[in-house]
Order: structure tokens, then sequence, then C-alpha cells
């Protein structure tokens, strides 16, 4: 079936499905793993919920509805100041009190840093939900499952390549300053795993691609 996709004004979780003139709302942070993995966005089924209310979805869409806001209340530009920030001050850190550099002290620093990334994200898909949570309650709505697919050939390989290009300049880097303990590297591995870990919203965009539907459509609660 084919669909529209539209954005949410200042909020990448979310995405605005048309079909057959009828209105989804599709949450791009659930479940949570998800996140970890995009590319599982074309592959596993994804919950959307019907809403019939056309002026909440005025208020939740973009101000120009061929054009996806790429904005996140400034939230996930402070997350990767944050990650990388600590990656300069860990190692002076451990110099200040002594701790010799070598590879299982570097690990660890490099366990922290992704726990703390990993935190940061889900805390920014946390507040993303609550804003728009201030206009509509989705678990007023029905429910329905659906498969999504790429927009097209391109569309698909462009991910596809974008994503493990990212991934080998996160893990690299890491793995480098895990055998070398150079700040510069980590630097490195942190501003990539940051974008990394917003390539989610890379999967599903702003234009026309096909769904199917899990099972037969119900009707709005």
């Amino acid at each position: 079936m084919e669909c529209k996709v539209y954005g949410v004004y200042k909020n990448l979780r979310y995405r605005i499905l048309t079909i057959d003139n009828e209105t989804y709302i599709l949450d791009m942070g659930k479940p949570k793993w998800k996140v970890l993995f995009p590319l599982l966005n074309w592959i596993l089924p994804h919950i959307v919920y019907k809403v019939n209310n056309q002026e909440l979805i005025k208020k939740i869409m973009n101000r120009n509805p061929g054009i996806e806001s790429t904005k996140s209340s400034g939230e996930g530009v402070i997350a990767g100041l944050i990650g990388v920030s600590l990656a300069n001050l860990l190692r002076p850190l451990a110099n200040v009190f002594n701790i010799p550099s070598n590879e299982l002290i570097n690990t660890i620093e490099v366990i922290l840093i992704t726990i703390l990334m990993l935190s940061i994200n889900f805390y920014i898909i946390y507040k993303l939900k609550n804003n728009l949570n201030h206009v509509i309650d989705l678990k007023k709505c029905s429910k329905e499952k659906l498969w999504i697919r790429p927009q097209s050939m391109k569309h698909f390989l462009y991910v596809l390549f974008s994503y493990i290009l990212f991934l080998v300049l996160t893990i690299v880097p890491l793995h480098g300053f895990i055998i070398s303990g150079d700040v510069l590297i980590l630097f490195a591995g942190v501003v990539f795993m940051f974008i990394l870990l917003m390539f989610n919203v890379a999967t599903v965009i702003v234009g026309e691609t096909s769904i199917k539907f899990k099972r037969t459509k119900k009707s709005a609660i």
C-alpha cells in the first residue's frame, strides 16, 4: 500500500503517516533497541497509532509539511558536547589520580562513555515523547502494526552504507584509544558515536513509501 510520510515539528522521534485517507502516528523510538540497530526498522513491524482528529495532526505537523524538521530542541547537540567533553576530561583526571594508562583502564573509560552516550540518547527520546504527550495522548488511540519499506533502492543503499561507515568510524577510534590511550582518537570516536546513535531517523523520511499492515485494520476508538 502507498503511504505518505510527514515529519513532526521539532520532534524527530515521530512520523505522521497518511494511508488511504487515514492518519497514523509512527513512534520511531519504540522499542529502544531499534535505535541501536536502525536497519531493523525495515525488517520488523512497527506499532502505529490511528488519529482521527485532524486539528491535533496540524498542531504537531511541520510548518512546512514537505520538509522534515531537523531540530530536537537543541538537546541532541548538548548531548554530543557532553560526551565529547567527557572524552577530553577523563584522561587528565586519570593523570591527576596517577591512574596508569593501560588497556584495561582505557576499556573501562570507553565503556563508561558509551553508557553515558546511550543514557543521554534515551533521555532525549523520552523528552521527545513528553513533548508530544502535551498535544496528544497516544495511549487513547487505537493501535495497528505495519511494515514500512525504504522509499527506494537508492534510499536503502544510502542508509546501509552510511550506517556501516559511521559504525566503522566509531569502533576503530574507540579500539585505537584502548590500544594507544590517545585522547584525540577517543574524541573522534565519541563524535562518530553521537552521529551513529541519531541514525535511526534516516530510515523513515519525509516523502512517499510503501507499507503493509500486519493484520486487518481496526476502527479508531
